[in-house]
């Protein structure tokens, strides 16, 4: 049978609801746009690797976006990276040159990330980092974001649903998003460097900001994130002052 893709759609798939548009490639960036997504409110969340080109054509003034982050210790998160790369002949991006490579000889290349995350909120893709980029991309975060940390996945992801006022349906989603949390903690478990290793070094020079920019995360903006939820849940919760 042939699909009409001309409109949007719930579909579903494997027991999930989604849109029937693919936000994880530019061309269908463009056609949810086409298509507004946005403002039909069909999606409760979209998800999508293109951050820039998502806010820019999806979200405007009228219909503003609230990121969901949760962020990896930058040296870890490439760690990951590469470990991935060395076997992943099945992605698009894989190259056979760093199956071949040791960790630093990995650091040492083109192949590695530099300052990823900033990068990417910032749009700044290219030229040296500076102190006020870090800046931009702390702020993009404090207001526009819920965050977690990937190594408190489970808590994180407590603090999310709090926020959102998400709640499982019954015992059998509370289980299947534990499986979920499990599984990507263990598909993402990588071995730690020491802090005093040639490859952490390496690592580390080209993710600077990226470091920082964790600290920051996880140091003061998900614990101050937290409270206010607390806070606000308790008020809500509080019985009415009745004034006699």
């Amino acid at each position: 049978t042939v699909q009409d893709n001309s409109t949007l759609k719930v579909v579903q798939v494997y027991g999930a609801s989604y849109v029937n548009v693919n936000t994880a490639t530019s061309e269908g960036i463009i056609r949810a746009s086409e298509l507004g997504l946005v403002p039909s409110s069909l999606p409760d969340v979209v998800f999508s690797p293109l951050f820039g080109e998502v806010l820019t054509k999806l979200y405007s003034r009228k219909h503003s976006a609230k990121l969901i982050v949760t962020m990896r210790h930058p040296v870890d998160r490439e760690v990951a990276v590469y470990s991935y790369m060395k076997s992943a002949t099945w992605d698009p991006g894989y190259k056979a040159e760093v199956a071949s490579m040791s960790l630093e000889e990995y650091a040492l290349s083109s192949n590695i990330d530099n300052n990823y995350v900033t990068r990417l909120l910032t749009g700044k893709s290219g030229g040296a980092l500076k102190e006020v980029d870090l800046n931009v991309a702390k702020e993009i975060l404090r207001q526009k974001a819920i965050v977690g940390i990937y190594e408190a996945l489970q808590s994180s992801m407590d603090h999310i649903e709090k926020y959102f006022g998400w709640t499982p349906l019954d015992e059998t989603a509370q289980r299947c998003i534990a499986k979920v949390v499990a599984d990507g903690v263990l598909k993402g478990t990588v071995e730690k460097l020491d802090t005093g290793s040639t490859a952490y070094a390496l690592i580390a020079q080209q993710n600077q900001f990226d470091i920082q920019l964790y600290d920051y995360v996880r140091n003061f903006l998900v614990p101050y994130q937290r409270e206010v939820v607390s806070r606000q849940l308790e008020a809500k919760s509080a019985p009415p002052i009745v004034e006699t």
